[in-house]
This record gives C-alpha cells, structure tokens and sequence, in this order.
C-alpha cells in the first residue's frame, strides 16, 4: 500500500488554530543568542519582542533581553529609521555588545523597509564603536522559527573568512594533526549542543559550533547579574570557519531554504555535507561515520573511543529489552519537519509505527516524500504526512488513525488530553513542563534516554489500566 502524502488544512481555509510553529524573527533571536557578546533587536512593534522574550523564557527557563525599535502608528506610516538608530544606540549605551544582530518583524517588511540601506549608515558607528552588525530581514508569513533560525545563522556565517596565510587564525593553528570542522546543529536544544561538542572533543576533532547557546540559553546561577550571559561562539572563531577541512549541518529539510554551509563553500571553497539530526542509532551511525570518512579524506585519521562504542552497545541492549513494549503500538510526532524527520526514524528502529507525522511548516512535496520513504523503509507503509497545518488537523488525524501516544513539543498538550493519549514530550518549545532546555536527543545516549522515556510512558498506561494493579515485571 502506498503512504498517504498529504498537505493537510484545517476544516476552515485561512483558519489556524494553534499552529504547530512559530514566528521567524523568533528564530532569529535564537541563532543570535548563539554569538558571544550579542544583543538583537527586533525592528517592529514592542509587542514581537515581548512575546519572543516570553516564549524563550517559558523554554529555558532563563533571563532573555531582545530589543524592539518600537513601531507605533507614525512608523508604521513613516517608516522606522529613527527609531531603529536610537534604539541601536541604547543598547551600545546599556549593554555594550560586540555584535548586534538586526532582524525585522512582519509590520517592517510589510511597509518595505529598506534595513539594508541603514546598515551603511550604521557602518561608520560599527567603526567608532568595535562593533559587528548582521541583518537579515524575517517577515513571519514568509517562513516559521526554523526559516528564521537558518536565515540569521547564513547572515553570521557570511562573516567566515577565507582562509589564508594572513588570517593566522586559531582554527587554523591550533592543531594541525586533528580534523577541523564546522558544526552547524541545526536548532537542538543545549543539552544537543553540549553533548556533541563532547563528543567532538572525545574523537579529537577541533571544531566551530554555529550557533552556540549552550552556555547562553542554559547557564548556572548568577552571582552578579550580566547584561549578556556568557558563552557563545565569538566573531573570531566564526571568521576561522574559512579554514576548516569540511562543514556538518544538520537538517535536510531546512538546509533547503537556507544553508549556512553553503555560504561558507561559496564564499571560502570549504565543502560541505548535509546530514539528519542524529536522533536513534541509525542517524548517529551515518554522523560518526561521515566523521571518519572525512578523517581519512583529510589525511587525519580518527579513532573513536571505546566509550562510544559502549554506548552504542547499551542502546541496541535497550532496543532489545523494549521492543516488547512498543511492538504494534502507532505513534503521532510532530514539530518542525527535520525533527519529525529524524524521530519518526527513530521510533521505526524501536518498533513503533510513526502512523501520523505532522509539521506546521510549508514544505515541498519532495520533503514530505522524503518523510515518507524513510518510514517505508522499515516496512511501515501507511503513515500519513501533514504539512503546513495546525493541531486542530492533528485532533482530525487522531481519530481517523487512532495512534496510541503522541511525542512532540507542549504544544500537542490539548490533543492528548482531547483523546486521553500519553504525550512524550520532545523538541521545543517545552513549556508544560521543566527541565526541556536540558532535554537530550542526540546520539546514542540521547536515544537510549528517549528510548527508556517513551518505554515508561507506555508501562504506566498499561498499569494504570490494569484492574488488578503491579509492581514488578
């Protein structure tokens, strides 16, 4: 039976209702947030970046600043140029950035601002004040959070220098002998962000990460407030990306709209490969292994340590143990598409038929085929794809195709208590709950960690169930 492709609507046309994404500019702010020494300001309503502020903080659970060069009507007939440089000028006053990212909401693209025409009046003051400036423009209804996280990270990587002997550049001198790469993670969480810089480090490999808010976005506790967290990947080290062997980024999906590596080749001939988030066993083995094609392409051979080895052993233990748990159950994910993507591969190795997948984003049906043949490729062969849709269609396909849990973002909360369904929650945003900036997907331990999640959540239906009640099995 073929998979059925779809690009589902709501009942209503031009009705959302909870939509299964979120803005650009959000997006953007994140990427932002990855720079160290960064302030962004939103050129739009206030009302943009508050929401923005809200929504990272409901996530992270941490401090977040984001400016607004505040439209109100007289800008939003005038056009907002003053307000923009004014409001520049504060945040060089109070927070004394190194790079100040500009992204613009929809009022600004709407009414045909032209920031790329203030960006060289912003030039001389960039000199007077050792200052960086990076734009991109991202209406919202022309793309999601993901659209936005992918734009502002091409912007920095436009930064990336070639490489030559003048640069003198640490990427470039640190280490020879060892493999330089450029990590760009697509938008994981910290957790993702730390987990693969350690393993990065524990491989040998001297890398660059665009963007980092490891540290930014999940910091410790303060004892002195700061302006700018700490952390982030500094301008410098984004200018040493011109010499690194090769670029890793994740996302298939994305990398479509726009690529941060392949900025990178076409301004500084470093070439690139695209891969999937390394979420379940299969997606981390082609990671690691494209690690170690490169190492010998390179000349720089690598060899990985018995530790991951060892996780990978303990994953295939916990895929055995579980698979009596998940066998003939179906399963809804949602998200972004690259993490429907890469977890509905997931949920296939485990067993569990991802019999729903759907993403709030406008995606090409070459996409949503690509969604589909990987799960036929495990033998499921009836999943339903949904794209450009909201979680009203989502309660519709939970009826037609009855799936037994749902693993996604918060967002999904109300169509799993709609239909009394277990909700794994996974992605972001996490707002229901604590603890989601500290969530780990990737690599080995990222999937024995949601194996043993998704495996729990089941055992406790099942015994709540029961009519005789357990304690063991």
């Amino acid at each position: 039976m073929e998979s059925r492709l779809k690009t589902a609507n709501t009942a209503q046309p031009g009705v959302v209702v909870n939509p299964c994404k979120a803005c650009a500019p959000l997006g953007a702010s994140l990427a932002m947030k990855g720079v160290r020494g960064s302030m962004c300001i939103l050129h739009g309503s206030q009302g943009c970046a508050t929401y923005i502020r809200r929504f990272f903080i409901g996530h992270f659970r941490e401090p977040v600043d984001i400016a607004s060069s505040s439209f109100d009507e007289s800008t939003a007939v005038f056009g907002g140029r003053e307000n923009l440089i004014k409001g520049i000028k504060n945040i060089i006053e109070k927070y004394k950035p190194e790079v100040i990212g500009i992204a613009t909401s929809c009022l600004a693209e709407t009414i045909g601002e032209d920031v790329g025409m203030y960006m060289k009046e912003l030039e001389m003051l960039a000199e007077a004040e050792n200052l960086t400036f990076i734009h991109t423009d991202t209406a919202a209804y022309k793309g999601t959070h993901v659209n936005g996280f992918m734009k502002m990270t091409s912007a920095i990587a436009k930064l990336a220098e070639p490489s030559s002997a003048e640069t003198g550049n640490s990427i470039q001198s640190e280490n020879v002998k060892r493999l330089k790469i450029n990590m760009i993670p697509w938008m994981v969480s910290p957790a993702d962000i730390r987990g693969l810089k350690r393993l990065l480090d524990d491989i040998k490999i001297e890398s660059v990460f665009l963007p980092d808010y490891s540290l930014t976005m999940d910091g410790g506790a303060w004892t002195d407030y700061e302006a700018i967290p700490q952390g982030g990947t500094s301008i410098n080290d984004i200018r040493t990306m011109g010499a690194a062997d090769h670029s890793i980024e994740f996302g298939e999906i994305s990398s479509k709209f726009s690529s941060p590596a392949a900025v990178i080749e076409d301004k500084c001939g470093v070439d690139y490969s695209i891969l999937p988030l390394p979420i379940g066993l299969k997606n981390t083995d082609l990671f690691l292994n494209r690690l170690v094609e490169l190492g010998k392409q390179h000349g720089k051979p690598l060899e990985l340590p018995d530790d991951l080895r060892e996780q990978r052993l303990r994953l295939l233990d916990a895929y055995a143990d579980s698979h009596k748990y998940f066998s003939g159950l179906k399963a809804g994910v949602y998200g972004e598409a690259d993490f429907v993507l890469a977890m509905a591969s997931f949920l296939c190795e485990l067993g569990i038929e991802p019999a729903i997948c759907m993403t709030g984003e406008n995606i090409s049906r070459e996409s949503i085929e690509l969604i589909s043949s990987r799960i036929r490729h495990y033998g499921f062969n009836d999943a339903v794809v949904l794209a450009d849709t909201d979680f009203d269609a989502l309660d519709d396909a939970v009826e037609t195709y009855r799936p037994e849990i749902l693993i996604g973002n918060s967002r999904g909360y109300k169509t799993a208590r709609k239909y009394d369904l277990p909700l794994v929650r996974a992605g972001f945003p996490i707002h229901d709950r604590f603890g989601g900036q500290r969530l780990l997907h990737l690599g080995y331990e990222g999937a024995l960690r949601m194996t043993d999640e998704i495996a729990n959540t089941i055992i406790a239906v099942r015994q709540a169930e029961s009519p005789v009640g357990y304690m063991s099995m």
